[in-house]
């Protein structure tokens, strides 16, 4: 038995970042992936990603522009994730995707652009928040 495993029989509080980091780790390196993939797309390819599907408001930057944003706050919150855990940059990256996945979640419910995609970003902005909660309280 661990001493994670021990402390949840014994009834601890464990704290969600250690208890949870390789999966939050490799979500982080999937989110980059997606991020770099939008970037190269959003690049190579101006106007391949529409409105109706990501509504009004994200439209007005470019696709490169959300990628970037992406790949850059997964990145930096990875980073924070390896060992030794560093709280500041999980909670500074994790609050960049907050910005990010709320701004995506608004323009697709309200401005215009496929709910399904705007609840997918509500879900990951509300992960994030918690995640960036965590690292803010252990700080």
């Amino acid at each position: 038995m661990t001493s994670s495993e021990l402390a949840i029989h014994l009834g601890a509080r464990v704290w969600f970042i250690d208890r949870h980091r390789p999966l939050l780790f490799w979500a982080q390196i999937a989110f980059f992936a997606v991020g770099a993939f939008f970037y190269i797309g959003g690049i190579t390819e101006p106007g391949v990603f529409k409105e109706a599907t990501w509504g009004s408001l994200a439209y007005e930057r470019d696709a490169s522009f959300w990628g970037a944003v992406n790949a850059i706050s997964a990145f930096i919150t990875a980073l924070g994730l390896v060992r030794p855990v560093k709280n500041k940059m999980i909670a500074v990256g994790a609050v960049l995707q907050i910005m990010q996945f709320s701004a995506i979640a608004t323009s697709c419910i309200a401005y215009g652009g496929d709910i399904g995609i705007g609840m997918y970003a509500a879900v990951f902005a509300i992960l994030h928040c918690k995640i960036a909660y965590e690292a803010v309280k252990g700080l």
